[in-house]
């Protein structure tokens, strides 16, 4: 995984978004 420092906005919305859509998808 790409580290913290290099993109801390962009990651945190992007595994934000990707745990919304596991959490949807596995309901």
């Amino acid at each position: 995984m790409v580290h913290p420092t290099s993109l801390p906005i962009p990651l945190t919305q992007l595994q934000s978004r990707l745990l919304n859509l596991t959490n949807v998808a596995r309901r």
